[in-house]
């Protein structure tokens, strides 16, 4: 816990610009992930035709059910707060105040 707290605060005193790309970093890897089975499913039920990958008409039934059930998918991204008097003599704007509303506990 106290590991997680130091990340935390050394995001915190980062500039903004830092602290967003830590949490981009997390929900890049989703979004990557996501787009990867989705190549999949384009292969797995489409021909490739000048460059482009088009959905045999045999299967636009069972490859939209299943694009469906991807998008489906809730992934859930453990966030642990820190209490706002946990960060002593760190300075934040109100901007980031707002920006960091779901990591601190009021």
């Amino acid at each position: 816990m106290n590991e997680l707290r130091a990340q935390f605060l050394s995001v915190l005193e980062a500039p903004m610009q830092n602290t967003v790309s830590v949490m981009n970093s997390l929900l890049t890897s989703v979004i990557y992930a996501l787009e990867e089975k989705k190549q999949l499913l384009f292969i797995k039920y489409g021909e490739e035709k000048e460059n482009k990958i088009s959905i045999k008409q045999e299967n636009v039934k069972t490859f939209t059910k299943d694009i469906g059930d991807l998008l489906d998918i809730e992934v859930e991204i453990e966030v642990t707060k820190v209490k706002l008097n946990d960060l002593g003599d760190i300075k934040l704007s109100p901007l980031d105040m707002l920006n960091l509303d779901i990591l601190i506990e009021k």
